[in-house]
């Protein structure tokens, strides 16, 4: 599954993944950003990917830090 992170959002803003799954997020927007969870962090970006792969069943919401309302979310099923 992938996510792109543009300027100012993600798209999709919400996707769904099976438990092991893995979520690359792709940077296609000109501007610097992050992806925040207490569980996983990329680094400031404004190019390239970052993957995270969801070991546990649960609902997984995530930030950019540098943009307040820049928002995602991640369902992981078993």
């Amino acid at each position: 599954m992938t996510v792109t992170v543009d300027d100012n959002f993600f798209e999709p803003e919400a996707v769904d993944v099976a438990t092991g799954g893995t979520v690359t997020w792709e940077w296609v927007g000109s501007e610097t950003h992050n992806v925040k969870h207490d569980d996983f962090e990329s680094e400031f970006l404004t190019e390239g990917t970052f993957e995270h792969t969801f070991d546990e069943a649960g609902t997984y919401e995530y930030m950019c830090t540098v943009h307040p309302g820049m928002e995602g979310t991640v369902n992981v099923e078993d």
